[in-house]
């Protein structure tokens, strides 16, 4: 189900439509409300807000250049299945980003990595519940916050944009990972101020996504079966 407006069209203006449109859409393709794949009906986004087929198209066109979501003519939108090569990619720019601000947020003053630490303590619980949508929620604002800290918001924006990038192309190639361990190591490291304990839950957490993603695929699909050839294959001859 896509997500609805919080507030009724005659309250904000095309612009706040706009943004309220892209930022519950984001979310719900983050947050794997959305599947990988599956079709985005431009009116049922439109009809809530009151807006034209223009500003609709405007919020798909921005989550395209986010990797969220694929355009293709006479088709219309889906939330886009990224390969495994894709996957590949996306994971290791999430990996350097997240990693980096897990590092800052490791020497941040003792108020504001509580507050980190605070969301890592709940993001426990929705993992140990096995509320996915949850957990993934506040792996971003965990996300969002170190960033923010680390490099400012603008800096912070395009690292979110990576991170829900990559869990995206995740979750189209059943490659994920709970976030239970690596939000218990972060929780630990932040919690003392550890940088390299925190930087390595990140790198651990997105070094064992792309290791799955590197394996040989048993999707049958050709383009996934020549990015792990079998070992040995280009081995010199004895």
């Amino acid at each position: 189900m896509l997500p609805q407006p919080t507030q009724t069209k005659a309250e904000i203006s095309v612009s706040e439509k706009k943004a309220d449109m892209h930022r519950r859409l984001w979310a719900a393709i983050a947050e794997g409300r959305l599947e990988p794949g599956s079709k985005i009906v431009e009116r049922e986004i439109l009809e809530p807000y009151g807006v034209s087929f223009t500003i609709s198209r405007q919020v798909l066109m921005t989550l395209e250049q986010q990797g969220m979501v694929t355009l293709t003519p006479n088709h219309g939108a889906a939330v886009a299945s990224p390969s495994r090569l894709e996957a590949i990619a996306r994971v290791r720019i999430a990996a350097l980003l997240a990693a980096d601000a897990a590092g800052e947020m490791s020497s941040a003053k003792r108020r504001l990595r509580l507050e980190a630490v605070g969301i890592c303590t709940t993001l426990v619980t929705a993992a140990n519940n096995d509320d996915e949508a949850a957990a993934v929620s506040l792996f971003l604002q965990l996300i969002n916050l170190m960033a923010t800290h680390a490099a400012g918001p603008l800096m912070a924006e395009q690292t979110l944009i990576a991170v829900a990038a990559a869990k995206l192309a995740m979750r189209a190639n059943r490659c994920e990972r709970p976030l239970l361990h690596v939000a218990t190591e972060l929780e630990q490291s932040l919690s003392i101020g550890d940088t390299d304990l925190a930087q390595n839950a990140l790198r651990g957490y997105y070094d064992a996504v792309t290791r799955k993603l590197q394996a040989p695929a048993k999707s049958g699909r050709l383009r996934d079966m020549f990015l792990s050839p079998p070992a040995g294959m280009f081995s010199p001859p004895e």
